[in-house]
């Protein structure tokens, strides 16, 4: 190749250019010789004395705005449009890619002489490359001429076809596939590069979806039944989400599922909540797994069955429990075996039918708590005393016992682990979030459980123990090998390897859960590490108890958020792109789409992304999210957390109203054998009030507790009543 500049005969050079470009366009049998083509273009834009730049550029838009007329011509010669434009366009992508290539100096110099135009149309055309102006052409020439001239052929054509694939025929998937793409590939070189594919063929085909389904659904519902319309109304939502998935842009994906949905389960929903009560009193727990998977994915729309689902739960409690009404304290054993028995069973309908979706499990919880909290059985609760009984009767060795050590043990197991959930879910979070006050403290309290209920209550706490430890010593010879490798992982990256079985720890709700990029890297090393000094072991990922310290890079303030790792996929988006959807969002973490609004309120409260016209009260998958490049905050670390839920700080608060109780009530009664002991007998008045006047340094009790604590010091034989009414203190 010559790179030395000369005289040259523009239309002679020009002439040879343009038959190898055409030999591309047409992909004739014939070799093109790039180098060659290449060769004219630099003579042509160095050519002396003067270059010929412009000159070039417009004969080659001449040659292709006849070509693509012709092109034109020749896909409305056929009658399937699709497949015949498919074809055309394919071998145009590819020609306008190597034209592209041989045109490298002449996009070069046309980029450069765009500067020197004052015209911004100029501007707009010089900078443009070669491939940029064959796209335009096509654009205007073809496509906008099929829309203008032809009746939107085309797209009409797409349409229909899918229609038909809807009604069950096969059509060209390739060639539809391929002319959606054409939509977007040809509107690259524009700021709204998605514009012409969401005018053309998204905001269509979304509307063709709920045409469609309106009319399929409406009539499913007259013609079917329940059961049958759900069955159909489940396999069409994972068809047509296959069929967006193959066809569509990721941008589309939300709201062509939104579109089906609303047709197929908010247009009918009433129905189906309606005939739930049914569904589950009749048993056909098939169709509420049905009923389920339909309304969760309406926002709101699995509240109603919720509160069916508690009134089943309820009423199915209360029935096998009120046989024992007259005789809970006479048949302890049975009423409690009862109870645990219809728990474990309501509890296996809420894993198996509704997914073990923690709502459902709560509220059997809830029943549960009601029906053992009621006063059906009288003025006082007995629930308790029968468990108390209950334990007595299992525990106590008497000649007419029939329990061996194994059924004690598993008995007892069943209401000690009551116990050890809750204290063993707190220890986990204190453990792996180093929120403990004392690791010393945290080993004596197990070593104490461990003294009163045996080994094999606390080994799992003891095994999360040996776990954060082994952690830690793996850490170390990570980060070790990492040295001795020379690599660097970009991140400060702490992993906690935890034995599965050990803790209470479940897998998160986002099984999709799409890792930030950031992440990949160390991950694959530890993986590797992991798997070379640990052979036949699996290691499962929950990211949802992940933490990190993030600093904000472009404030003026170095402000540093400690969030969760689902927040944290989310506003890395943003260092792509300042504005993003939520349904971009949702479909580039894999996050569900309440949990993305929950995350952007999160951010938006803290003003750190701004919501389209502050409508954060009324998100939706097409609200832009920008990234707050003023943010401001007073405090420079922030820990970025949603709160609790109204439901979490009422069960808080129950929890810890209920603790307070229980502490005040213990210590009055240790209160009240203290003073007895002293005074060996007192009145009922003079108790009382020592007892009021030793507690007002704590707290001021009422009369009515510290009559409850005296009655219940009697049942357990430390007082008892003297004829003269008067307490005595029994020794």
């Amino acid at each position: 190749m010559s790179l030395r500049p000369k005289v040259i005969d523009f239309p002679t050079a020009f002439a040879s250019f343009q038959a190898g470009l055409q030999e591309m366009f047409l992909l004739s049998n014939n070799h093109v010789q790039g180098m060659d083509m290449y060769q004219i273009v630099y003579d042509i834009c160095t050519a002396r004395p003067k270059p010929f730049v412009e000159e070039l550029l417009q004969g080659i838009v001449q040659y292709l705005l006849g070509h693509t007329v012709r092109l034109k011509q020749l896909i409305l010669e056929h009658e399937d449009i699709v497949s015949a434009y498919s074809a055309e366009w394919e071998q145009y992508y590819t020609a306008s890619y190597y034209a592209d290539r041989v045109c490298d100096f002449l996009n070069r110099h046309s980029q450069k002489r765009a500067a020197s135009h004052t015209s911004v149309q100029a501007q707009k055309i010089f900078n443009l490359t070669v491939q940029g102006h064959a796209y335009l052409i096509w654009k205007q020439n073809i496509l906008s001429s099929i829309k203008r001239n032809h009746a939107n052929a085309l797209v009409e054509q797409m349409l229909t076809m899918l229609r038909r694939e809807r009604d069950g025929e096969a059509p060209p998937s390739n060639a539809i596939r391929s002319a959606v793409n054409s939509f977007i590939l040809v509107n690259t070189q524009s700021d709204m590069h998605l514009q012409l594919y969401t005018e053309e063929f998204e905001i269509p085909y979304i509307d063709s979806i709920t045409s469609y389904y309106k009319n399929e659904s409406t009539a499913a519902m007259s013609s079917l039944s329940i059961s049958d319309f759900m069955i159909k109304a489940i396999y069409r939502l994972d068809e047509e989400a296959e069929r967006s998935k193959r066809y569509c842009h990721y941008s589309s994906l939300p709201r062509a599922s939104f579109a089906c949905v609303s047709e197929y389960v908010s247009a009918h929903q009433s129905k189906i909540h309606s005939d739930f009560e049914n569904m589950i009193i009749e048993g056909r727990f098939e169709d509420c797994t049905r009923a389920y998977i339909l309304l969760s994915k309406v926002e709101g729309g699995i509240n109603r069955i919720i509160k069916e689902f508690e009134k089943f739960v309820t009423k199915q409690g209360k029935d096998a429990m009120s046989p024992f009404a007259a005789s809970i304290l006479k048949d302890p054993r049975k009423y409690v075996d009862t109870m645990i028995e219809t728990h474990s069973r309501l509890m296996k309908l809420a894993v198996d039918v509704f997914k073990g979706d923690s709502v459902f499990i709560a509220e059997i919880d809830k029943a549960f708590r009601d029906i053992v909290n009621t006063r059906e059985f009288g003025k006082d609760n007995l629930a308790l005393e029968a468990f108390a009984r209950y334990c007595d009767l299992f525990l106590k060795k008497t000649p007419k016992s029939t329990l061996g050590d194994v059924d004690v043990d598993e008995r007892l197991g069943k209401m000690a682990n009551i116990f050890q959930k809750f204290y063993s879910r707190a220890l986990a979070k204190r453990l792996i979030n180093s929120a403990s006050v004392s690791s010393d403290s945290e080993r004596a309290m197990i070593l104490r459980l461990k003294d009163a209920c045996g080994y094999e209550y606390t080994c799992k706490l003891q095994r999360m123990f040996t776990d954060i430890s082994l952690s830690e010593d793996i850490n170390d010879r990570f980060k070790s090998d990492l040295d001795a490798k020379s690599r660097k992982l970009g991140i400060d990256f702490q992993i906690f390897v935890l034995t599965a079985g050990s803790w209470p720890l479940t897998a998160g709700v986002f099984p999709d859960f799409q890792l930030p990029v950031e992440f990949e890297n160390p991950t694959i090393e530890f993986l590797s590490f992991y798997n070379s000094i640990f052979s036949g072991r699996k290691l499962s990922w929950l990211h949802h108890l992940s933490k990190a310290d993030v600093k904000l890079n472009f404030t003026d303030k170095r402000y540093e958020l400690n969030i969760s790792m689902h927040y944290l996929a989310v506003l890395l988006l943003f260092n792509d792109s300042l504005s993003l959807t939520v349904g971009e969002c949702e479909q580039l973490t894999k996050i569900k789409l309440a949990e993305i609004f929950k995350t952007i309120k999160v951010f938006a409260d803290m003003k750190l992304l701004l919501v389209d016209n502050d409508k954060i009260d009324s998100l939706s998958v097409d609200t832009v999210v920008t990234l707050n490049t003023m943010f401001t905050s007073k405090r420079l670390r922030i820990k970025v957390t949603s709160g609790p839920t109204p439901t979490e700080q009422r069960h808080e608060l129950d929890t810890t109203r209920k603790a307070v109780d229980e502490d005040r009530r213990h210590f009055l009664q240790a209160t009240i054998v203290r003073i007895m002991k002293a005074r060996t007998k007192l009145s009922h008045s003079g108790l009382i009030q020592e007892v009021m006047e030793q507690s007002k340094s704590r707290f001021t009790p009422s009369t009515i507790l510290i009559k409850r604590c005296i009655e219940q010091l009697i049942e357990k034989q430390f007082l008892d009543r003297s004829e003269r009414d008067q307490y005595i203190y029994v020794t």
